[in-house]
């Protein structure tokens, strides 16, 4: 064996003794990837001023206009009871009431009128326009009528709503037990012109007979532009109204477009009633604070 092989032979032996060894040898663990650089340190910065003791800091401005006024709205009268919008005194969120003009007791056989007016209840109305009415002087009047159904099957609620009969505004004189036990939600302040549409609504129950029924209940709507509204009168309104207006000394107002009427007031709550449809549709309120007749 010459020099050469010789050493070709030895470096073959020593590759192989390497590549044994290695395969023996047990698999060590990947070393852990060190950051290259140092988190950058994010300094902070003093303050240029002296912090203010707590009781002087400014109160923070409320993001809504909302306010609370005490009384509530009334939307509906009648001669013995009345629909008010409001928060009662020991609850938490403005809604509908019917209630007892003297004592402002809830009346319980009324809960129909009052989940409905509040969006609740079966939505379906049947609505029945223009029907043939007589108004106050008489004359022949036209009006649109919606019956509807209600979680009671043998109470129905209706609503009618016309711009050809005259009505009675709710009283004006002060209500103190009503501001006691109501409050509402006042937003926006408005100053509107438009016309006013006569409303009425009751319910009927066929365990009843016709001389037991509830009493009829009037609202208004108020027509501004292409926006509709429910009238609802914050206790101590004012009015201003030709003396044409009063009749047998009831503050009587006149509906439709060829009369207008100035409101000032705010906006907020909302109720349902149906307009043309088959369901009870949100309208907002606007919270009479002055109202009258400039034309």
């Amino acid at each position: 064996m010459n020099r050469r092989q010789s050493l070709s032979e030895i470096v073959r032996l020593v590759i192989v003794l390497l590549f044994l060894a290695g395969c023996s040898t047990p698999a060590q663990s990947p070393t852990p990837l060190q950051p290259t650089s140092t988190p950058t340190h994010i300094p902070t910065r003093e303050p240029t001023a002296t912090i203010l003791p707590t009781a002087t800091f400014v109160p923070l401005t409320p993001t809504s206009s909302a306010i609370k006024v005490p009384g509530g709205v009334i939307i509906a009268a009648g001669t013995t009871q009345l629909i008010v919008y409001g928060q009662r005194t020991g609850t938490s969120e403005d809604g509908v009431h019917v209630v007892n003009t003297g004592t402002f007791d809830e009346v319980e056989t009324q809960k129909e009128m009052q989940i409905t007016l509040s969006g609740g209840g079966p939505p379906l109305f049947a609505f029945l326009g223009p029907q043939q009415f007589t108004n106050n002087a008489g004359e022949t009047a036209l009006a649109n009528v919606s019956i509807g159904s209600t979680d009671n099957p043998n109470v129905t609620v209706a609503v009618l709503w016309t711009s050809d009969i005259d009505g009675t505004l709710p009283s004006v004189e002060p209500l103190s037990l009503h501001e006691s036990l109501f409050s509402m939600q006042s937003g926006q302040a408005v100053e509107e012109e438009g016309w006013l549409e006569l409303g009425k609504i009751w319910t009927s129950d066929s365990t009843l007979k016709p001389e037991d029924q509830q009493e009829v209940l009037s609202f208004f709507l108020f027509h501004h532009d292409e926006e509709t509204f429910v009238l609802g009168f914050l206790p101590n309104y004012k009015s201003v109204f030709p003396p044409e207006d009063s009749i047998v000394s009831a503050l009587s107002t006149h509906s439709g477009p060829e009369y207008t009427y100035l409101i000032r007031g705010f906006k907020g709550g909302t109720i349902y009633l149906p307009q043309e449809a088959m369901f009870a549709l949100p309208l907002p309120i606007l919270q009479v604070n002055y109202i009258e007749r400039i034309k």
